[in-house]
C-alpha cells in the first residue's frame, strides 16, 4: 500500500531533522545552514516554515549564521524568524550538563545571541530580540519550577497575579535531587529566598548560587556543610541575610561571611542582633522571655519544644544554664547557641507562686523595714522588721517584690531608691516646699507620689526548680 505523498515527505524530513548534524562534515553543514538562513525569506511559506524546522534541529551551528542575518538588519521575516528559531533552540532542546570536556551548549550561545541582539543598534531587532529573552527567561522559569517541584522541593510565590513577584524555595527532607540538579535554581531570577533545612545537597552544588543575583534570604539548617561552602555565599552581592544552623561551619568560616557582608554594608537590627549572620550549633529550646535587660522571665513555651517536655512554663526565671549565670535572655540564647540538638542541659528556674498587689499610706516617718537577700529577680525579702511599712503589708520572708509604684523593682537597691525618694517628696510636702522638676536624678523613674500611698506588687512562694531539657532542633 503506497503512503501519500505528503506524508511520505513529512517522515523523510523528521527522518533528516533527526538525523545527528555531527555526522555530516563541517562543510556539508554550514552549506546547508546557509541556505536554510536563505530561505527564511522565500516567498513561499512552507519553504519558510521547513527551514526554520531545520535551523532549530541544527542547534549550535545555527547560531551565529542566524545571529548575523538578524544583525545585517534584513527583512521583518528573517529577523522575526531568526529570533523565533534561537528562542525555540533554547527550550527545546535539551540541557546539556557542564562539564570541562563537554562541547559548548547549544541553548547557552543562544542566550548570549539574544542578549547582543537586544544591544542592536536598531531599536527593532533591539526590542524584539529583548522580548525574546523575557520570553525565553519566563519559560524556563516555569520548567525549572516544575522540575524542582517533581524533585521535592517546595516553590512559593509572592504572588500569583503579579509578573515580578519574588520566589521562595524550600529544600527539605523530601529533595529527591542528585548531584547537578540545583542548576534548576539558576533558572529562577526573582528567587529571593533559599531555605535549605535537612536536604542531601553538597557542597559543589552551592556553585550554582553565584549565578542568582536576586538572592536576598539563606538558610543553611542541618546540612552536613563546613566552611568549604563559604566560597559559594561570599560572592553572592544581594544577600542581606543568612542563618546557619546544625552546619559544620566553624565559628571562624561564620566570621569570614559576616565581614564580607559588613562590608557590604548589609546590617541587621531585630531586637538585639546586629550581625547578618545567626550563627548556632542548632538547638532548639522553645521559649520566648522578656527582652534584656530585664531578667530571663519565661513569656511563652513553643508547643512539642525542649521547654514543653521539661515542664518549663511562662512566669518562670531561668537564672542559671549547665551552671552558669544567667542574667537576661540574651544571655540564654548566646549559650543555647553552642550546642547541637539532641544535647542535655540542666536549666534552674524560679517558678513565682502567687502574685499579690497591696497598697499602704504613708508618713514621712516610715521605714521600709526590709533586710533583703540575693535573687535572680526583684528584691527578696531575709527578714522583715516590726512596724516597718513592710510589716504593715503584711510581707514576709520569702517574698519577691517586683514592682514598686508602677515601676519595676530589678534588685533591693532600686526598691530602696524608689522609696527614699518617695520619703523625699513627702517631707517637702509637709515642708510646703516646692517639688523640683525632676526629683530623679536618673530621669527614667515614674514618681506617681500624687499621694501618700505606695504600691507594692510581689511574689509568693516561690520555688526553685532545677530542669534537665534534651535540645531539639529549629523548624
Amino acid at each position: 500500500m503506497k503512503l501519500p505523498i505528503l506524508t511520505a515527505l513529512a517522515m523523510t524530513a523528521v527522518a533528516f531533522i533527526a538525523a545527528p548534524v555531527a555526522a555530516q562534515t563541517p562543510e556539508d553543514v554550514r552549506q546547508r545552514v546557509t541556505k536554510w538562513v536563505e530561505q527564511l525569506d522565500s516567498s513561499d511559506f512552507d519553504v519558510r516554515e521547513h527551514a526554520t524546522q531545520r535551523l532549530v534541529a541544527a542547534g549550535a551551528p545555527a547560531i551565529k549564521p542566524l545571529e548575523a542575518a538578524i544583525a545585517s538588519q534584513g527583512s521583518l521575516e528573517v529577523i522575526t524568524r531568526g529570533l523565533q528559531v534561537l528562542r525555540q533552540i533554547i527550550t527545546s532542546l535539551p540541557e546539556t550538563k557542564r562539564t570541562d570536556k563537554a562541547p559548548a551548549d547549544p541553548r547557552q550561545l543562544a542566550l548570549e545571541a539574544l542578549d547582543r541582539l537586544a544591544k542592536s543598534p536598531s531599536p527593532l531587532i533591539a526590542r524584539q530580540a529583548a522580548n525574546a529573552r523575557v520570553v525565553v527567561r519566563s519559560t524556563e522559569e516555569e520548567k525549572a519550577m516544575r522540575t524542582l517541584r517533581v524533585l521535592g522541593a517546595q516553590v512559593t510565590q509572592g504572588s500569583e497575579y503579579e509578573t515580578n513577584a519574588p520566589i521562595y524555595l524550600v529544600l527539605g527532607s523530601k529533595w529527591r535531587g542528585g548531584p547537578g540538579d540545583l542548576r534548576h535554581v539558576a533558572k529562577l531570577p526573582r528567587l529571593i529566598s533559599l531555605s535549605v533545612k535537612r536536604a542531601k545537597v553538597t557542597v559543589d552544588d552551592f556553585s550554582v548560587l553565584r549565578e542568582i543575583p536576586s538572592l536576598q534570604y539563606l538558610d543553611l539548617m542541618y546540612v552536613n556543610m563546613g566552611d568549604d561552602v563559604i566560597q559559594h555565599l561570599v560572592p553572592l552581592k544581594s544577600l542581606q541575610f543568612v542563618r546557619l544552623y546544625g552546619t559544620r561551619i566553624t565559628p571562624e568560616g561564620k566570621t569570614e561571611l559576616e565581614r564580607s557582608m559588613l562590608s557590604r554594608g548589609v546590617g541587621r537590627n531585630l531586637g538585639t542582633f546586629n550581625s547578618p549572620v545567626d550563627y548556632k550549633q542548632g538547638a532548639f529550646l522553645g521559649v520566648h522571655c522578656q527582652p534584656s535587660p530585664a531578667p530571663c522571665m519565661i513569656r511563652d513555651v513553643t508547643p512539642d519544644s525542649a521547654a514543653h517536655s521539661a515542664d518549663l512554663r511562662p512566669g518562670d526565671v531561668i537564672f542559671s544554664y549547665d551552671q552558669k549565670p544567667v542574667q537576661t535572655f540574651d544571655d540564654l540564647r548566646t549559650l543555647i547557641g553552642q550546642n547541637r540538638a539532641g544535647d542535655s542541659k540542666t536549666l534552674k528556674v524560679l517558678r513565682p507562686g502567687e502574685t499579690i498587689n497591696k497598697v499602704q499610706k504613708l508618713t514621712s516617718d516610715d521605714q521600709l523595714g526590709i533586710e533583703a537577700e540575693a535573687s535572680p529577680i526583684g528584691a527578696k525579702i531575709a527578714k522583715v522588721l516590726p512596724e516597718s511599712v513592710a510589716a504593715k503589708l503584711e510581707l514576709k520572708a520569702g517574698d519577691i517584690i517586683t514592682s514598686y509604684n508602677g515601676n519595676g523593682v530589678p534588685d533591693f537597691a532600686e526598691l530602696k531608691a524608689l522609696f527614699e525618694m518617695q520619703m523625699r517628696a513627702l517631707k517637702r510636702r509637709e515642708a510646703g516646699e516646692p517639688e523640683p522638676p525632676n526629683a530623679d536624678p536618673f530621669g527614667f523613674r515614674r514618681p506617681a507620689f500624687i499621694d501618700d500611698n505606695c504600691s507594692i506588687i510581689f511574689v509568693r512562694d516561690v520555688e526553685e526548680l532545677e530542669k534537665t531539657v534534651k535540645f531539639g532542633e529549629w523548624e
